[in-house]
């Protein structure tokens, strides 16, 4: 009995001493398992978090356009030298009941104008990487009198030495009036708007693409009427 007792405790014994050798033999492997999966949990983590990622080529494309698009109203693509031929005719009334022969004004009318599009009416879109502009019917923009080159040629009556009919005010005012019409008729007969058009897509190309050409498309299409722009 005493023998069977002792031999009972002998395979405890042994049973426990297997048990301390495999823990101490398996316990490494089960640390590396759990640092392994705290790895992984923390890649997840900064996969899932978000993150300040750069923007592709076309969206910093598209952010440099729109923000110097808001510095101005109206974006001029294209600009024209014109050169008109103005002339006015005064009413000089009568002097002494006699009739004053109209003064004559003729003018050579030097003068630029720029067409382009209103700024709040384009609009933007990036298909594969690719910024496209839609671009509005183009208008003129604004006009420059050339005062320095215009020459005007004044021919009042004249009695002698004596010039009767001397050019008023309001005549003046009304050349310049005229010039503008005939400028604005001048340009549009030139198709300023249509060089407008031409040249959108080389203006955003220089300005904006320098060695990225390929990365802008521009989109325009025709205006039903041409004419200066309205002003508020």
């Amino acid at each position: 009995m005493l023998k069977t007792i002792t031999n009972i405790l002998w395979a405890i014994a042994g049973l426990l001493i297997a048990g301390a050798i495999a823990f101490a033999v398996l316990w490494p492997t089960v640390g590396v398992g759990l640092q392994a999966g705290a790895v992984v949990d923390s890649a997840a983590t900064q996969l899932a978090a978000p993150t300040n990622t750069p923007l592709p080529p076309a969206g910093v494309l598209l952010e440099t356009v729109v923000s110097r698009a808001r510095e101005s109203e109206w974006i001029s693509t294209t600009e024209m030298s014109i050169t008109a031929l103005v002339e006015v005719t005064q009413d000089n009334g009568a002097f002494l009941f006699v009739n004053i022969p109209d003064t004559t004004i003729r003018a050579t009318v030097y003068a630029i104008v720029h067409a382009g599009y209103k700024g709040d009416k384009v609009s933007y879109d990036i298909k594969d990487n690719v910024l496209i502009i839609y671009l509005p019917p183009p208008t003129i923009v604004s006009w420059e009198l050339d005062h320095q080159q215009t020459d005007k040629i004044l021919e009042p009556f004249k009695l002698g030495p004596i010039s009767i009919g001397s050019t008023r005010e309001e005549t003046l005012d009304y050349l310049t009036s005229l010039s503008k019409d005939k400028v604005i008729e001048t340009a549009c007969f030139e198709k300023v708007l249509e060089g407008a058009n031409n040249t959108a897509l080389s203006y955003y190309q220089r300005n904006f693409a320098r060695g990225q050409e390929h990365m802008i498309q521009v989109v325009t299409v025709p205006a039903d009427t041409c004419g200066l722009r309205e002003t508020k």
